[in-house]
């Protein structure tokens, strides 16, 4: 079998298109991930408040417990996801792409707490600020790099 070998400008080229493609899927993939763990961790579960009536109070803290437990189980199985989606980065490709996909999903976090606590969706004139959010805002030419470093050196 003959092994065609491309043009060095094709390889980098295509490792260009790569490095865009894993980089947009990892923000997709982390962002959601993270969403899904941070907001199980810090729900809470809402108050019965009800005027003294009890059937409708033991009703409402069925219905109270049980969104407990579901909150509970949706929270460890992303748990588990996020451990095997970083673990699955590591093991088929490298660690520096393991690295990327962590650093993608803080790059998440305060645009996320944010939203948790005011309930409002982050927009361009309203939105968190601080020293931990502008570098979030700024990670994301470093993961850019990073994803880049990771799939040049990986034999895939």
């Amino acid at each position: 079998m003959l092994a065609v070998s491309r043009p060095p400008d094709v390889n980098q080229a295509l490792l260009i298109v790569k490095t865009i493609i894993a980089f947009i899927i990892m923000g997709i993939v982390g962002r959601n991930l993270i969403g899904f763990v941070v907001r199980g961790l810090l729900w809470s579960a809402p108050d019965i408040d009800t005027q003294e009536d009890t059937a409708i109070e033991s009703i409402l803290a069925e219905q109270v417990r049980r969104a407990v437990v579901v909150n509970v189980v949706m929270t460890v199985f992303f748990c588990v996801l996020t451990g095997a989606y970083l673990f699955s980065l590591y093991f088929f490709w490298n660690v520096a792409l393991a690295i990327a996909g962590v650093l993608a999903m803080v790059r998440r976090l305060p645009d996320l707490l944010w939203e948790i606590r005011t309930g409002v969706k982050v927009c361009k004139y309203d939105r968190p600020t601080g020293a931990f959010c502008t570098i979030a805002t700024f990670m994301g030419w470093p993961v850019l790099a990073l994803v880049w470093y990771a799939l040049r050196t990986s034999s895939v």
